[in-house]
């Protein structure tokens, strides 16, 4: 399968048995993107492993298409009705974060949805500016809005401290109460939350040229973490520690980043690097995620490895 003009990936392969005449065997749907157009290749190869031709066929799913329910909003939501003809205005999810009690869910348009665990409903008062939303952060005080202009707001519409970044990427809860933005060109701004003023520098990252921040985080009780930038590679932020540039330098996630989630200690950091297509790469010891990350330790059977 393949996005767009972007190479093919292996999706999906079956050892199937010879069909009667005239007869097809099995059957697949495909859930792609609103709006993408979509290659899907079939390569059939015999017992002696000899291929016939790749038939290649294009898909495009109309802008407009509505996704379907999947199992995993059944198991949340129950049952739902049927899906109406046309199709509804989708939200635009433009992050979401998930707790051990439930996922925390932002809108393009700045709403917050939670699902899961999260059953207090939450208000919605739109801000007063009208950017896209970019981040949301769980405070103490409930859940703040990152917009792309650098302002932030409450639930329930209140101005919180603005950053003066010119393209936010994300934002960050710290465990003494302030919070952290990342911008994309790697300038990174700290502030207040309970003041509603103008956030302060607090460093930067350096970059390669060509490159932009995509994702940050930082460990907890602390002001300093990692970012990952689009080409794939992790920085330091806020970390006094000089051998860690040189453990960090054969971290790397080949493909398109878009994610990093961290846990443990500068001394010992442990996170996962994800791309767009959904591929995962590590770094440190995976039993030291959080538990909103991965759910528990798991090991393997056979080696006595742990996996999550």
């Amino acid at each position: 399968m393949a996005a767009g003009s972007a190479a093919f990936r292996p999706w999906f392969s079956q050892l199937a048995e010879q069909p009667a005449a005239g007869k097809s065997q099995g059957a697949l749907r495909f859930l792609g993107d609103p709006g993408v157009s979509y290659q899907l290749r079939l390569t059939l190869n015999d017992a002696a492993r000899n291929p016939a031709p790749p038939l290649v066929v294009t898909a495009a799913l109309p802008a407009s298409a509505a996704m379907p329910a999947t199992a995993a909003d059944y198991a949340v939501l129950g049952a739902l009705p049927a899906q109406p003809d046309g199709a509804p205005v989708g939200i635009g999810v433009r992050q979401e974060h998930p707790s051990a009690d439930g996922a925390l869910l932002l809108g393009a348009d700045a709403s917050l949805h939670g699902l899961g665990g999260v059953a207090a409903p939450i208000p919605n008062v739109p801000p007063v500016s009208v950017a896209a939303a970019v981040d949301v952060a769980s405070l103490p005080s409930g859940p703040l809005r990152l917009l792309a202009d650098g302002t932030t707001w409450s639930s329930s519409g209140t101005a919180g401290p603005r950053f003066a970044v010119k393209a936010p990427v994300r934002m960050l809860g710290l465990s003494d109460g302030s919070i952290l933005a990342v911008d994309a060109s790697g300038a990174i701004a700290v502030a207040s939350s309970s003041v509603a003023g103008e956030g302060r520098r607090a460093g930067s990252v350096s970059l390669p040229a060509g490159t932009t921040l995509v994702d940050a985080a930082v460990f907890p009780g602390s002001h300093g973490g990692f970012a990952l930038d689009s080409a794939g590679v992790v920085h330091a932020f806020g970390i006094a520690d000089p051998g860690l540039a040189a453990i960090m330098s054969g971290w790397t996630l080949p493909g398109k980043p878009v994610a990093v989630a961290l846990g443990g200690t500068p001394q010992a950091p442990a996170g996962i690097m994800t791309d767009a297509s959904g591929d995962w790469q590590t770094f440190g010891s995976m039993l030291l995620l959080p538990e909103a990350t991965f759910g528990g330790p798991l090991f393997d059977a056979t080696t006595g490895v742990p996996v999550r």
